[in-house]
């Protein structure tokens, strides 16, 4: 029987999206995010208080920075962010590099779609 918040070939709709940030689903206590960084884009330096987050590299490559500890990130690494640490994942690639997000609690606007980095950055301007 499927459910509500079935979402499918999660991979495959991570490679085939060019959203910088698309909210797939979202339950009480967690949320699935996929991601898509243009070359040598980055998420940007963040901090959660209240959320922890694990990362998968669905494609591309490039480097993650968190608490000041660098690593690399490629295809099939995961990266767990606990709550309080400053984090930022970074494209090295000249391809999109393709992620996918799962957030402890959740941390957006269920059903959320934004286009480009400078649109959430703005929704997040706006909200603060």
């Amino acid at each position: 029987m499927l459910m509500d918040d079935y979402v499918g070939n999660l991979i495959g709709k991570a490679k085939d999206s060019s959203d910088f940030r698309q909210v797939l689903e979202t339950g009480e206590k967690m949320q699935v995010v996929i991601m898509s960084l243009n070359p040598h884009e980055e998420i940007g330096a963040e901090v959660h208080e209240t959320n922890e987050q694990v990362l998968i590299c669905v494609s591309g490559s490039g480097k993650t920075l968190v608490d000041n500890n660098e690593h690399s990130f490629e295809r099939g690494d995961m990266m767990l962010v606990r709550a309080g640490q400053r984090h930022n994942f970074i494209n090295g690639s000249e391809g999109q590099m393709k992620i996918i997000t799962i957030y402890s609690p959740p941390n957006h606007a269920d059903g959320i779609i934004h286009k480009t980095k400078a649109e959430a950055a703005a929704e997040e301007e706006a909200e603060s």
